[in-house]
């Protein structure tokens, strides 16, 4: 009985927690959408707020899965690979300890996000494999100086945009 009351407790209080994220997010979506200012921009400022309140966001998950995909599909250790929405290297960890010295490019609207991948890159001594993070504002590539990569990935990316910026990013992604 304890622990189902612990359990009936601990709900309670994610609920609460949730709710709250929600409404914050709800202001922070309305004051972007009033100031006119892109979708992309109340994107930014919500991963770097969730970064800055939890420097541990995305390792309770395990994303060793997405590593496992891409070598399912043929992903081999010499190929370069772009990660799209790297985020904070949850997954790019293994991605990059897989991968040949400097054949991970992770790219991110958040600034943010990329600091944090940068100190888990470090932490995890993965410095010498010379990954590489770039900072998309706007979801601009240009910083990529029309380079080649033999994939590319963008694990969760399509779903936390808008449909008309869905067309905008396969057409931008598709020269690469």
């Amino acid at each position: 009985m304890k622990k189902i009351l612990v359990k009936a407790y601990l709900s309670v209080v994610q609920m609460k927690n949730r709710l709250k994220r929600l409404t914050q997010d709800g202001f922070l979506y309305a004051k972007h959408r009033i100031k006119g200012r892109p979708y992309v921009a109340f994107m930014t400022e919500h991963y770097d707020r969730e970064v800055a309140t939890n420097p541990d966001w995305g390792l309770n998950l395990d994303r060793r899965f997405q590593l496992d995909y891409l070598k399912k599909h043929g992903l081999s250790s010499k190929m370069t690979l772009l990660d799209y929405g790297c985020g904070a290297a949850a997954a790019g960890l293994f991605m990059i300890d897989f991968l040949e010295s400097g054949k991970y490019v992770g790219v991110d609207i958040s600034s943010g996000v990329l600091e944090e991948a940068k100190r888990r890159i470090q932490k995890a001594g993965y410095t010498e494999k010379r990954p590489e993070l770039h900072h998309i504002p706007l979801g601009n590539l240009e910083v990529l100086n029309g380079r080649a990569f033999d994939f590319i990935w963008a694990q969760s990316v399509l779903t936390h945009i808008p449909p008309g910026y869905i067309l905008a990013l396969l057409k931008n992604i598709r020269r690469f």
